[in-house]
């Protein structure tokens, strides 16, 4: 929480009115922490690290859910149901065929060769679009056998 003050209030002086704002920002949602009952220190770490465990696990359950929803759909089209992990998916896209799956060098190749295109074929302004240097850019005219203007 410190560093995070620091980082949000550079520059000017943390009093004690700043630390009240961001202590409520950082209460633990979770006042089930261990608590000194009879344990030893490593055992209350060890709890812990078991809860952050599996608060980790229920977000990215709920991160799987929300890719799956994005990013696929039932085989069925009729109606979508809630996230079931039996349920079988299938890409939206199909990216099986070899035809539609291009390698790096191909799509850098024709990543470049666009944009020469649209810069009308400036050296300078591709170089910049690209964020890459004009040296690099040559380098990859020559390797990929780009000779257009």
């Amino acid at each position: 929480m410190v560093q995070s003050v620091i980082v949000l209030e550079k520059g000017h002086l943390i009093k004690a009115t700043v630390l009240k704002k961001y202590l409520k920002t950082f209460e633990p949602e979770d006042h089930q922490l261990p608590v000194p009952a009879n344990v030893t220190v490593d055992q209350a770490e060890r709890e812990l690290i078991y809860r952050v465990l599996l608060e980790l696990k229920s977000d990215m359950n709920q991160i799987k859910q929300i890719l799956f929803s994005h990013f696929m759909q039932p085989k069925s089209l009729q109606e979508w149901p809630s996230f079931d992990s039996t349920q079988q998916y299938q890409p939206v896209e199909e990216v099986n065929s070899e035809a539609t799956i291009k390698t790096l060098e191909e799509v850098e190749r024709e990543l470049i060769l666009k944009t020469l295109e649209r810069t009308n074929w400036s050296k300078r302004k591709t170089a910049q679009i690209l964020g890459i240097s004009e040296r690099t850019l040559y380098r990859k005219i020559n390797e990929y056998q780009l000779y257009g203007k």
